[in-house]
C-alpha cells in the first residue's frame, strides 16, 4: 500500500474513533478501525508477519493505557 493512503487510512480510523467515543458510539471507532486494519493486511506483502506485529503493538498499547489508568494518571 502506498505510504499516503496508508497516512489517510490510519487518520480516517482515528477521526472515526474520537467521533465515536464523543458521541458516544465506541463501536463505530472500533468498525472503522477493523476495516482499515483488514485493509492493511490485505495488501501487505507478508500478512502473518503484520497480524503478528498487529496483535503485539494493541497488546502492549492496552497493556500501557491499563497502567496509566490503574494508576489514576489519565
Amino acid at each position: 500500500m502506498p505510504l499516503i493512503a496508508n497516512f489517510l487510512l490510519f487518520q480516517l480510523a482515528w477521526f472515526a474513533s474520537v467521533l465515536g467515543g464523543a458521541k458516544g458510539l465506541p463501536w463505530f471507532g472500533v468498525a472503522v478501525a477493523g476495516l482499515v486494519a483488514a485493509i492493511h493486511l490485505r495488501s501487505a506483502i507478508r500478512p502473518g508477519a503484520e497480524a503478528l506485529l498487529m496483535i503485539i503493538v494493541a497488546a502492549v498499547g492496552a497493556l500501557w493505557d491499563g497502567l496509566l489508568a490503574g494508576f489514576g494518571w489519565l
